[in-house]
């Protein structure tokens, strides 16, 4: 069974001496049961957006939680941070100074007082000793030259996701860290948590860690969990709120969920947050994808990140395009009010899909049939067109993002005989799909008997002559016959469709005979393909 949780605060009395308790107490149950510090971490390179919050008792001593700059008035904590130990009021804004982005532990003091606030607003479903709504925001005095960081959206804390928590609290040698410290808490499932009772409420709150001997501690509460936290896509999607007793112990920790639930449905009712939409959202590698900006302010001016690269001089106004990168990547907007003296910072995690469309076809088909074009999409949606040869005619079809489409073709018939003829489908996309090929052939066979038409035949004086009209190349094969007896016949070679000339040669006393002169045509096209035909020679 865990320890007891505690409450993630760290209260500092005098300038060294430590002790560990809350700036407000939790529940009597989930005393025995809460604790936020960073334990098992490593060094970590501080974040311009990442606060230190400093809490004066008002006798001398100083409470340090952590935060996060989420716009550029506002910085995002604990409520339990700024809630007095005694009666667990909120505390006044002079009792709250903070330190944003720097990354030694510092107590602020006249020679270096830190940045004042004007205002402290707690989550109003929260109440002294509760975890409900555990959420405070400190509006800054004066905008934070620093950029704010992007709070996740719906659905980008599902269980699996690596993230971090950074912070200055008590580490595995029980005294605090001077220097920022960074552990990895993978979000777990919210099963994991339910030995909290009451106090873990699973639709607000998220279960993370649980790795023996890695896990945020005293001094570590309001601080992030965030996803790629020291990077040019900072996203924090919860806070530190409380955990096990025993920090480490291999128990998770809980933070409050910002990406839906109560408490982020509270922080967007106060905070003016940029949204961003995209124009599809299956946008292929290399084609160019719209972006739109908007905010709730009027006068709001747009800066855009698009190489994620965490300099926001990419392009500006509050429509953009991008050309959709090979692997995914995140494009950022922050957006600015000059009337109130604010900014905030949104993200959207472009991902491409596969543009591959596979056509499947018929290597072969009789004229008169239907011939069918199979398109399957992996992932990507348009519009396929294909423009058959030979009169076969145009067709389109939509493509659904990972679906079938059909076109189909009746290959056009004629009356007589033809060799096999290639159809050649030429293919065209929208939408990026990218076809396998773009070119498909059908090699189409005549359901007609070839014959030998035009067939004459006349007297020479060296023999005789026979014409034909022949179907196509091959070998035309002629020769008088008379009684069953083959009086002469030759063999010449076809290159194409048309009329054929045969001379014989016949004697005067063959001629008299008036032999029968018969044809036999072999294709060289279609193997064992023949025709035939007879004439008596006048």
């Amino acid at each position: 069974m865990p320890s007891p949780f505690r409450p993630a605060v760290l209260t500092l009395t005098g300038s060294a001496a430590l002790a560990i308790g809350g700036a407000a107490a939790l529940p009597q149950a989930a005393a025995a049961a809460a604790t936020p510090r960073v334990v098992g971490g490593s060094a970590a390179p501080t974040p311009s957006w990442l606060a230190q919050v400093w809490v004066s008792d008002g006798l001398g001593g100083s409470s340090i939680c952590g935060g996060q700059l989420v716009s550029s008035r506002w910085i995002l904590t604990a409520a339990h941070c700024v809630r007095a130990e005694l009666g667990g009021g909120q505390v006044a804004p002079s009792a709250v100074r903070v330190r944003i982005g720097e990354p030694v532990l510092s107590e602020p003091n006249s020679g270096s007082p830190g940045t004042g606030i004007d205002q402290v607003r707690i989550n109003p479903a929260n109440s002294s000793g509760s975890t409900n709504g555990d959420a405070a925001l400190l509006h800054l005095a004066a905008p934070a030259t620093q950029t704010p960081v992007a709070v996740g959206g719906a659905g980008s804390a599902p269980v699996g996701v690596p993230a971090v928590t950074l912070g200055w609290g008590v580490t595995q040698t029980g005294r605090v860290s001077a220097t920022l410290q960074q552990v990895g808490q993978t979000v777990v499932d919210a099963g994991r948590c339910a030995f909290y009772g009451g106090d873990f409420l699973a639709d607000s709150m998220i279960c993370a860690g649980g790795v023996p001997g890695q896990d945020s501690c005293n001094g570590d509460s309001g601080g992030p969990l965030a996803v790629d936290a020291t990077g040019p896509a900072a996203t924090v999607i919860g806070t530190v709120d409380f955990g096990s007793d025993a920090c480490g112990d291999g128990s998770p920790a809980v933070y409050q969920r910002l990406t839906e639930g109560a408490t982020a449905a509270w922080l967007r009712s106060v905070l003016v947050r940029p949204a961003i939409s995209a124009g599809t959202t299956t946008p292929v590698a290399g084609t160019s994808l719209p972006l739109t900006a908007a905010t709730g302010w009027g006068d709001a001016t747009f800066n855009w990140d698009l190489d994620n690269d965490g300099a926001f001089d990419d392009a500006t106004g509050a429509a953009v395009r991008t050309v959709v990168p090979r692997a995914a990547q995140t494009v950022s907007v922050r957006a600015s009010s000059v009337a109130e003296g604010d900014s905030a910072v949104e993200r959207l995690a472009i991902t491409p899909v596969d543009p591959a469309l596979a056509i499947t076809a018929p290597d072969a088909a009789t004229e008169g049939r239907v011939v069918a074009l199979t398109a399957t999409s992996r992932a990507a949606a348009g519009t396929l067109t294909a423009k058959g040869s030979g009169g076969t005619g145009t067709k389109s079809a939509s493509v659904a993002a990972g679906g079938t489409a059909t076109l189909r073709f009746r290959v056009a018939q004629n009356s007589t005989w033809q060799a096999p003829r290639t159809v050649v489908f030429t293919l065209t996309t929208t939408g990026g799909l990218q076809p396998s090929a773009r070119q498909v052939r059908v090699r189409v066979a005549d359901d007609d008997t070839p014959r030998l038409t035009a067939v004459k035949t006349w007297a020479t004086r060296a023999g005789g002559i026979v014409t034909a009209r022949v179907p196509g190349r091959g070998r035309l094969r002629a020769y008088a016959v008379r009684n069953g007896r083959t009086l002469t016949s030759r063999t010449v070679t076809v290159k194409k469709v048309g009329a054929v000339t045969v001379r014989l040669a016949l004697s005067p006393g063959q001629r008299r005979q008036r032999p029968q002169i018969r044809l036999t045509w072999t294709s060289s096209e279609v193997p064992g393909t023949t025709a035939t035909a007879s004439r008596r020679l006048p």
